[in-house]
């Protein structure tokens, strides 16, 4: 039986590399953040298109996947060092694991969906667009959740509120840019139509979300130590 003070070493490991993925998923949508240039939208530029140096345009252009894989590893080593969980659902389940596996069917179906879509050829509207839709705000939905029940069981209430307004601020950018890029306009045949103003509204509420989720999980690091110090026993005489 692994002891205790290992899981909660490993988990406290989890926590840390799941505070690096969430660092680097920030920066990362910094560096796509929309920035419309004068031409009422005509064109838009990233701040991606001003890194002229290629080693580190290369390397920004793949933070965000860099980010996922490290959060995923983050997941691993969080619940590798929780343990069985005797909350709901038998012994190994609890509503985090639910809401994580949750994630990663929608986000396998929405990456599968991609090529399902691509060879739609018809006119007028696309009907797979609202599927995707659904599955990325699933996917939203999912990983916000477990990041708003793992926070709330390492550092309390005040964690799940926090975590509750940076998830409702993530399913608001979600929106927002499904309004922003057009999808839901194709979606019921009205054509494409971009919003320069909801595009930025969205990166803005993406980046504020993410930006709350590294404050909790820095919180959950400083003030809920996961390891505890090893206390003394008496042994009375």
């Amino acid at each position: 039986m692994v002891p205790d003070r290992t899981r909660r070493s490993v988990e406290r490991g989890g926590t840390w590399l799941l505070l690096v993925a969430l660092g680097l998923g920030l920066l990362g949508k910094l560096m796509y953040f929309p920035i419309w240039t004068a031409d009422r939208g005509l064109s838009m530029r990233i701040l991606l298109s001003y890194v002229t140096v290629e080693p580190v345009w290369f390397i920004l252009e793949r933070l965000l996947p860099g980010a996922g894989i490290i959060g995923l590893a983050a997941i691993a080593l969080i619940e590798a060092g929780h343990g069985r969980s005797r909350d709901v659902l038998g012994s190994r389940w609890n509503r985090e694991r639910v809401a994580i596996l949750s994630g990663i069917a929608a986000g396998a179906a929405l990456i599968a969906s991609v090529p399902i879509a691509g060879s739609y050829t018809g006119s007028g509207s696309d009907p797979w667009t609202l599927v995707r839709a659904a599955l990325g705000l699933g996917l939203l939905a999912s990983l916000g959740l477990y990041l708003v029940w793992t926070a709330e069981r390492l550092n309390g209430t005040m964690a799940r509120w926090l975590g509750t307004v940076a998830l409702a601020f993530a399913i608001v950018s979600g929106v927002l840019q499904l309004l922003a890029y057009g999808d839901l306009s194709r979606a019921i045949g009205f054509g494409p139509y971009i919003s320069p103003t909801l595009s930025v509204a969205a990166a803005l509420t993406d980046a504020s979300s993410m930006a709350l989720w590294i404050g909790i999980y820095v919180g959950v690091l400083l003030w809920a130590p996961l390891v505890p110090a090893p206390t003394s026993v008496a042994i009375e005489g």
